[in-house]
């Protein structure tokens, strides 16, 4: 359906009124709009399209290798109390990497929600013993843990409770293992 947005798009909003762009393009209201990429496609061809968003792309991919790793567990002939593959299985591998895949990109969708909250001149102590080192902007995304950036910068920024002694961090950190 057209109208439809998907979420792996960076930004999409709707148009209050009717608009002319600079370039001539006019729209009626409610249409969507959204930020936009053009690069090299190919040597002669150049590729338009809504920006991707980093956190939901990852974010999808870990629930379609999730979904694919469901489906071969699922196909696998379980005896009793034990699923066995005695000579090389491509089902069993191609199951082992659904499930590193989701991981993986689970936690890379985390990590990119991370670095989305932090800001260029964004200042971050992180306290070592009897000293602290201070990271700004990119430095942060780099250098400091995902643990820290979840519970010490963004929780913070979005007035979200991420105690490190509940239940649900807990489950973050058990699902991440």
């Amino acid at each position: 359906m057209a109208d439809e947005i998907d979420c792996r798009a960076q930004f999409v909003g709707f148009l209050k009124g009717d608009h002319v762009f600079p370039d001539g393009e006019e729209a009626s209201d409610g249409s969507q709009v959204f930020v936009s990429i053009e690069t090299q496609w190919n040597s002669s061809t150049r590729l338009y399209g809504p920006m991707p968003s980093p956190v939901a792309l990852f974010l999808n991919s870990a629930i379609r290798s999730y979904q694919t790793a469901i489906q071969l567990r699922n196909s696998f002939q379980i005896e009793g109390n034990e699923v066995s593959f005695t000579s090389f299985s491509t089902e069993f591998f191609d199951y082992i990497e659904a499930l590193f895949e989701s991981v993986i990109f689970s936690a890379t969708s985390i990590e990119a929600f991370c670095n989305v909250h932090i800001n260029d001149d964004q200042v971050f102590e992180l306290k070592k013993n009897r000293c602290s080192e201070i990271y700004i902007g990119d430095q942060i995304e780099r250098w400091i843990s995902l643990d820290d950036k979840l519970s010490e910068i963004v929780a913070p920024k979005l007035n979200a409770n991420l105690d490190k002694s509940t239940e649900i961090w807990s489950d973050y950190k058990n699902s991440l293992l």
